[in-house]
């Protein structure tokens, strides 16, 4: 059985570049996920997590 991944947005500046490309762009979370490097679960996280965030 594998483990879980560990997030790959460490640092502020991947965490910015990622809600702002998002919000830019809007991708599925599949898509976002491969370029991110997450899983796709691990991306709609991400996104709830970051823009509520002020």
């Amino acid at each position: 059985m594998r483990g879980a991944k560990k997030a790959r947005l460490r640092r502020v500046e991947d965490k910015l570049f990622f809600i702002l490309f998002y919000f830019k762009c809007y991708p599925i979370f599949d898509v976002a996920g491969v370029l991110f490097d997450l899983p796709r679960s691990q991306t709609h996280r991400w996104m709830l997590k970051l823009q509520s965030c002020y």
